[in-house]
């Protein structure tokens, strides 16, 4: 418990020393490898020291230059708890000691355990993780010589980010109201720092393949042969998979023909088919071939071309459609024919016959507002039977609707 106790001490103001050849030196590593989190590029650094003489505390004030920020995933590489052999080190915080832990009984594994001192603290005010400073403080508590942390070693390692690719530069200093780095008499010991290094970004690398009105099965073909390892697909709406009943890529996060770094993640969005597999008449769309016009809005009112004829959306255009598929064999109906059958199911051995006539009259040469949608497809796919409507040439989505971009319903024209 007296150990413990040290640890309130262990950080407080001391007067510098005069500068000297330093006793402690801090190192910064910059990895190389580029990686991607949302969207946006990291890299990582590690901070290291050497020191010839023993070190009980470092509290260390880090900086990144303008477009970049520290990363918003917590440190990691540092010890947590009593520095004990073989686990020697630095893995007392003293902010996050006084919030986080019970002297009594200490819970060292606690996620909000870690060097970084909390941002209403003294000196670290609105610092921290996401924002471009943060403060850290590491001590030492250990019983006995064998259990002293080395005179060199790791301290942490920290994520940065960086907004559009750009690079910058990383600083580290001491936060003197924190206690700069303290020798085990208490008094602050001679540093090599202010230091600054280097992270650059490079975008050269791996071409980004255009999947925009592919299918999603191409796109994970063309990422991997363009050289990336990582794909990631969203479903817009649903999460339809690879194998599954999707069409086309509508969207991808890197703009396609950039170069971007190989180990980056490549993100795209696709459609599933406009008509959910749940839907009463989905085998019946499935056999006749995935008509598009079975999803346009009305269709099911007997509007089989999906265009208004004046103020009217059934009529004469539609009868015209209608007649070339009425009682007709499926072998014998038309290109676009089965546009006209409303219900979408047989009667008999005919897809086009009375029961279409009935829905075709009750709504023919009616005003639009007596016209009603088939569903009601608001975005996220609130109807039970499509995910969005696919509309012909020329046609304005309905108000209020969901439909799909140009050129990813099943035969578009």
């Amino acid at each position: 418990m007296k150990r413990i106790l040290l640890i309130v001490a262990m950080l407080l103001p001391v007067v510098s020393a005069i500068a000297v050849d330093p006793n402690v030196t801090i190192t910064a590593d910059v990895n190389t490898a580029t990686h991607l989190h949302d969207g946006v590029p990291h890299k990582t650094v590690t901070i290291g020291y050497t020191s010839d003489v023993n070190v009980r505390a470092f509290a260390l004030d880090i900086n990144v230059s303008t477009n970049m920020n520290i990363g918003a995933n917590p440190p990691t590489g540092f010890l947590r708890g009593e520095s004990i052999s073989p686990n020697k080190g630095y893995g007392i915080f003293p902010g996050r000691f006084r919030d986080f832990i019970n002297p009594s009984v200490p819970d060292w594994d606690d996620a909000n355990y870690m060097p970084i001192t909390p941002l209403d603290d003294p000196g670290a005010e609105n610092t921290g993780l996401d924002k471009p400073r943060m403060v850290v403080e590491l001590g030492t508590l250990y019983s006995g010589d064998a259990n002293r942390p080395a005179l060199s070693g790791t301290l942490f390692t920290f994520d940065v980010n960086s907004e559009g690719n750009s690079g910058g530069t990383v600083t580290i200093d001491t936060e003197d109201l924190r206690g700069e780095i303290v020798g085990t008499a208490g008094t602050a010991l001679t540093d090599n720092l202010p230091i600054t290094v280097n992270l650059n970004f490079p975008v050269a690398g791996c071409p980004v393949p255009n999947c925009v009105g592919q299918t999603s099965e191409w796109c994970i073909a063309a990422i991997g042969t363009a050289g990336f390892a990582n794909w990631k697909e969203y479903g817009v709406p649903g999460n339809g998979q690879a194998g599954q009943e999707l069409h086309k890529v509508i969207a991808q996060l890197q703009t396609p023909g950039s170069s971007w770094p190989c180990d980056t993640r490549i993100d795209f969005n696709e459609v599933n088919w406009p008509v959910k597999p749940t839907a009463p008449f989905y085998a019946n769309w499935i056999n006749r071939g995935r008509p598009q016009c079975w999803a346009y809005p009305r269709q099911c009112r007997g509007d089989a071309d999906g265009k208004k004829e004046g103020t009217f959306w059934v009529s004469n255009n539609d009868i015209l459609i209608f007649r070339t598929a009425f009682n007709q064999l499926a072998t014998a109906i038309p290109p676009g024919g089965i546009c006209a059958d409303f219900d979408h199911k047989k009667e008999g051995t005919f897809w086009v016959s009375n029961n279409d006539i009935l829905i075709f009259r009750n709504y023919f040469n009616q005003l639009a507002t007596s016209v009603p949608l088939c569903g009601n497809v608001l975005y996220p796919c609130s109807d039970p039977n499509y995910h969005y409507w696919c509309l012909p040439a020329g046609v304005t989505c309905p108000a209020g609707q969901y439909c799909a971009p140009a050129g990813v319903c099943p035969n578009s024209p």
